[in-house]
């Protein structure tokens, strides 16, 4: 199937909002100050609010796209993850080593190397969809329209009431399988059904705006009242109704702007996935807070877009060898056998 070069330049996108939001959360520590309520407001914190409030609609957008797109089990493509995991997990961890942010010992190595996979909630998430999803298309797509519809209805009240709300432990994190699989489920109903092609796509681009600039003003107005917490989760939490709504009009932004000619993005899309392997490690978190601190010295708030964008390049230039010398090593093994 050709590639939509409207969703690659959206995925590449996505993750550049995934990198800015890793950026801010493990190089200034921004989400532990807030939940702990120590966060010091300073010259950083207009920018900070902003760039997290455009960036957090990005992890409920990829599942959008997959349940748009479907998944289709491979026993392949589930080890070639898996790989990718363990190599990153490894990358960080040496990089770490070398470059003195992490120190060499057999603990550092079991938490950095062999368990770095834990730090990788979206691809654990995403590998539980990915297992089961044969049972869970054969299931979405049995629904009519109307029942589609309202079990849409009564899952985004469960998400926003014991997700958002009342942070339920029996339902789960905003970083756990229930809230994104709300998020797969909404993006195969609009394959199904189509519905979000009715409208031009300034009309989804201001909704989205919309529920950014709300969140924008009503976490900077919980802070100032000294609800931390609160403001906090209303930038990032996934689970919030104002993130999901922005995700899916975002996501319909997208779908319904003309065909892009440049197939630059499509020949970079595939490379991004490293950008999220390589930031979200404990290493990594370590790397981001240290280098942070010496970009601030000369760029001031240039410092997050800038470290943002620089690991970004790194990581898709890492991926581009990495996968060029897996494709080597297959096709001599496979002349081996």
């Amino acid at each position: 199937m050709k590639r939509d070069t409207r969703i690659d330049l959206f995925k590449c996108l996505l993750m550049l909002g995934v990198m800015i939001i890793h950026t801010i959360e493990h190089g200034y520590g921004f989400a532990n100050k807030l939940q702990e309520g120590i966060y010091v407001w300073n010259s950083h914190s207009i920018l900070e609010y902003l760039l997290m409030c455009i960036s957090s609609v990005a992890v409920n957008c990829y599942f959008l796209i997959s349940g748009y797109y479907g998944m289709k089990y491979s026993r392949k493509k589930f080890v070639k993850f898996v790989i990718m995991m363990l190599f990153y997990s490894a990358f960080t961890y040496v990089v770490g080593v070398v470059s003195s942010v992490e120190q060499v010992s057999l603990g550092t190595v079991i938490r950095g190397v062999i368990l770095g996979w834990r730090s990788y909630w979206f691809m654990i998430v995403y590998l539980i969809l990915y297992l089961f999803s044969k049972v869970v298309h054969a299931t979405l797509d049995q629904l009519e329209q109307d029942a589609y519809t309202k079990f849409l209805c009564v899952y985004f009240g469960i998400n926003t009431i014991l997700g958002f709300v009342f942070h339920s432990n029996e339902y789960g994190s905003a970083l756990s399988v229930l809230p994104m699989f709300m998020m797969f489920c909404v993006g195969r109903y609009i394959r199904r059904f189509q519905i979000l092609m009715n409208r031009k796509s300034v009309f989804w681009l201001s909704i989205y705006l919309a529920t950014t600039i709300i969140s924008l003003i009503g976490s900077i107005a919980l802070f100032s009242m000294g609800s931390q917490r609160w403001s906090y989760l209303l930038t990032i939490d996934y689970c919030s109704p104002l993130i999901v709504t922005g995700a899916i009009a975002l996501f319909a932004f997208f779908i319904n702007i003309k065909p892009i000619k440049r197939e630059i993005w499509s020949k970079i899309a595939p490379y991004t996935l490293a950008v999220y392997l390589m930031t979200e490690t404990v290493v990594a978190r370590k790397w981001a807070y240290m280098f942070l601190d010496d970009f601030d010295k000369t760029l001031g708030l240039l410092s997050i877009i800038v470290y943002a964008i620089a690991l970004y390049i790194f990581a898709i230039i890492v991926e581009f060898i990495r996968s060029r010398i897996e494709s080597k090593v297959l096709r001599v093994l496979k002349r081996v056998d």
